[in-house]
């Protein structure tokens, strides 16, 4: 039996009917990812990507303010100390070297002979010269205890006095400049020993909070956080006054936080905003705060 013809309208209503079915199924796609990727929601992550980058550029700068601060307290460190050691005179003998002709007190030396007059005057009667000449030797008997006799080594040890003045200061100086150098080239535990060895020599030296507070700087480093927050609480307890008080708190924070005590590390932190407001480290601590609120 012969098959019928194909309608001719056929083949372009199906292709048709296939466009239709291609297009809807496009359009519900369309509609159901628009449906997923809410405007608002795509915004509010945005203004989350945004924030945090935000963040992170401030906490970059405010650490960067920091360390120039405390470069810049360093240098004016250094700039006192240079000042005290220049208005310091080099050390000098308090009296001049004795030399052997001198050695003997003035008065045990002979009076000088009488200047002979004969050309120009008549020679003064016996009564005149002898009540001239006790003058003469009374006048150098009396000059001399103005000088008074030296007692033996008193310059030596004036001189002694003057150069340990002047060279104790200098050893605290380079003592604390030697671990806080040893600090920043990496070497925690050299560090540690010089600036203990600086606390021990000199433990009321001005610049006894701070080396306290790198000691807590080399135990954090070396993540010996247990080691490192009793260094920068003992900073804050012995120097209450003390420059290194904001940043010792911030980093026993900080340590806290890696014991995994997130409540003290809050209290760290609070701290810092209550008593140093307005300040970087303070803008840090608030930081750290809203962390670990999250």
């Amino acid at each position: 039996m012969p098959r019928r013809p194909l309608h001719p309208l056929r083949p372009r209503r199906a292709l048709l009917m296939a466009s239709l079915a291609v297009m809807c199924i496009a359009l519900l796609t369309g509609c159901s990812s628009t449906a997923f990727q809410d405007p608002d929601v795509q915004l509010r992550r945005q203004i989350d990507e945004l924030q945090q980058l935000i963040l992170g550029l401030q906490k970059k700068s405010v650490v960067a303010e920091v360390e120039i601060l405390r470069l810049r307290e360093k240098v004016a460190e250094l700039e006192a100390a240079g000042q005290r050691a220049a208005a310091t005179p080099a050390p000098v003998p308090a009296t001049p070297p004795r030399r052997p002709d001198t050695a003997q007190p003035v008065t045990s030396a002979p009076p000088p002979p009488p200047i002979e007059t004969t050309d120009l005057e008549p020679e003064p009667s016996f009564a005149r010269r002898s009540a001239d000449q006790p003058t003469a030797t009374s006048s150098a008997a009396n000059a001399a205890p103005s000088r008074g006799p030296e007692a033996p080594g008193e310059s030596e040890l004036a001189e002694f006095d003057e150069e340990e003045a002047v060279a104790v200061p200098m050893a605290a100086q380079a003592l604390y400049d030697r671990g806080f150098t040893e600090y920043h080239e990496g070497r925690y535990l050299e560090a540690e020993a010089s600036l203990q060895q600086f606390l021990e020599g000199f433990p009321d030296s001005e610049w006894s909070d701070n080396a306290l507070y790198w000691i807590g700087e080399a135990r954090y480093a070396r993540r010996d956080y247990r080691g490192a927050l009793a260094a920068f609480r003992e900073t804050v307890n012995r120097f209450p006054l003390g420059n290194k008080v904001p940043d010792a708190l911030l980093k026993s924070g900080q340590s806290l936080e890696q014991l995994g005590d997130g409540a003290s590390a809050r209290q760290s932190y609070r701290e810092i905003v209550r008593r140093f407001p307005d300040t970087a480290t303070a803008l840090i601590a608030e930081e750290r705060l809203q962390q670990l609120d999250r």
